[in-house]
């Protein structure tokens, strides 16, 4: 009954805003209903997505707004599985959400279309009682047999965070950012973060196709940057994974600070020489708001 009245509400919200809406209509080949899609305006305002068997059981539905397809896929016993944003493109954008077939949230993930593609940039597992894990438990961050193929790769949370003492600034000071390696894949073979960031003069793209055209500017962590390392005195072992960072504008307005967090590790060659490889990247975009 619940799952009936779920469908039914959802269709009436969807045809109720599409006031010239026409349903297009298709089917499985065992007869069962397989989608519907209300087309406005000659394109698809939203889709409903139904499982192959007569009790039309959501699969999926998604409503298209503003240039996204904000997109949910379902259990068979109705829970949710996923939720999140696709873009024009079909690729998954920000934040997901992914949930076991109990309907507790699982994980969380986040995308960002970098180079044309879409890629995890980070990703959080959870617990019980939704507290953020370093490595995943295999009993509770499972999605069961129907969803068993959409487990990711990465098999820990891999994140990082930041402390931003203020995102609205004046023309006349520095906006200024600390980041946090919350889980470097480093820690025993001598790792270290750099962080990079663009500028007014020479900013990223939006997918960051532009990183070998641009001047970066280059900060290090906590381990080389010893100047700043009276803000953390009590942080010593997690130097190598701190970086304060910075960057004036020239400017006033609504701004983003775009760049990337590099984890290196320091490879020893045959030659007796050392060569920083890096080993992952995690990109951000800080939004700034500068005043004069």
């Amino acid at each position: 009954m619940y799952k009936k009245l779920k469908l039914f509400i959802f269709l009436v919200i969807l045809i109720s805003s599409c006031n010239t809406s026409n349903e297009l209509k298709e089917y499985y080949s065992s007869g069962n209903l397989k989608r519907i899609d209300f087309v406005n305006s000659n394109n698809i305002d939203s889709t409903l997505i139904f499982y192959d068997e007569p009790y039309k059981t959501i699969k999926a539905k998604s409503v298209s707004r503003n240039g996204f397809e904000y997109f949910e896929e379902y259990y068979k016993n109705g829970k949710l599985f996923r939720k999140g944003k696709l873009s024009n493109s079909k690729q998954q954008y920000e934040k997901w959400y992914y949930y076991n077939p109990s309907g507790l949230l699982s994980d969380v993930r986040e995308y960002m279309v970098i180079k044309g593609k879409s890629v995890l940039n980070q990703i959080w597992y959870l617990d019980r009682i939704g507290d953020t894990i370093k490595t995943r438990s295999d009993e509770f961050n499972h999605y069961g047999e129907e969803f068993k193929d959409r487990m990711t790769f990465q098999k820990q949370s891999h994140f990082i965070k930041f402390q931003i003492p203020k995102d609205t600034i004046s023309m006349d000071e520095p906006f200024k950012a600390v980041i946090f390696h919350a889980t470097p894949l480093s820690t025993y073979h001598n790792g270290f973060i750099k962080v990079y960031v663009d500028n007014e003069n020479t900013p990223f793209n939006d997918d960051f196709s532009n990183d070998k055209n641009i001047d970066l500017r280059e900060f290090n962590s906590l381990i080389q940057d010893t100047a700043n390392q009276k803000w953390y005195p009590n942080d010593t072992i997690n130097y190598p994974y701190i970086s304060i960072f910075g960057q004036f504008f020239d400017s006033v307005g609504k701004k983003a600070l775009c760049g990337y967090m590099s984890e290196v590790i320091n490879d020893t060659l045959k030659t007796g020489e050392i060569k920083q490889s890096s080993i992952n990247k995690i990109y951000f975009k800080l939004p700034v708001y500068v005043t004069n």
